[in-house]
């Protein structure tokens, strides 16, 4: 069986401009990826809850997930060149000559979506909505996962505090999951 070897073909002005907006208003965590996908002419680069999308040309059957703050960098300096070639080969994403390491996978799972500047809730919540091949797919798994470092931090300082009236981790674990499924 032959492997097709995605590849887009955009606009350098567009790409830069969709990579400006994105570094501008996103946010992304240490962890969080970037997601590529492509459908009906359009790239779209999903980061942090925030998305660009710009025309392009090609073959692209799923989604590239890469490290957004090496994405986003990019936009001052990309390669010579109009339009740039974007390809997904050997667990590599190209961008005309230069690669990044990226995990290709053909589209087979359900977006999972966060609000723009979501809140600690809005990240805990994805756990009971998506699973986790779906959060991952997403490139959320690092923000989820510091997500929940932080809740488990936050429910240790609480249960300190709260000692003396004899509250434990255990039931502020369950108070705070019951604020979150709500």
């Amino acid at each position: 069986m032959t492997h097709m070897t995605p590849t887009l073909k955009v606009s350098r002005t567009e790409f830069q401009r969709a990579l400006k907006l994105l570094r501008k208003h996103a946010t992304p965590h240490a962890t969080e990826e970037a997601v590529m996908s492509f459908a009906e002419g359009m790239l779209t680069i999903s980061v942090t809850g925030m998305e660009a999308a710009l025309a392009a040309e090609g073959e692209w059957p799923g989604e590239a997930r890469v490290s957004a703050g090496v994405l986003l960098r990019l936009s001052s300096v990309l390669p010579a060149g109009d339009p740039v070639a974007l390809s997904v080969r050997d667990g590599r994403l190209y961008i005309g000559v230069t690669g990044f390491t990226c995990v290709w996978q053909e589209k087979t799972w359900r977006p999972v979506f966060l609000p723009a500047n979501p809140t600690l809730k809005d990240v805990l919540r994805l756990r009971d909505e998506a699973f986790p091949a779906e959060i991952e797919a997403a490139g959320l798994k690092g923000v989820v996962e510091d997500a929940e470092r932080k809740r488990d931090d936050l429910i240790m300082k609480a249960a300190a505090i709260l000692q003396p009236l004899e509250v434990t981790e255990t039931d502020l674990a369950e108070v705070v999951l019951q604020s979150i499924l709500r």
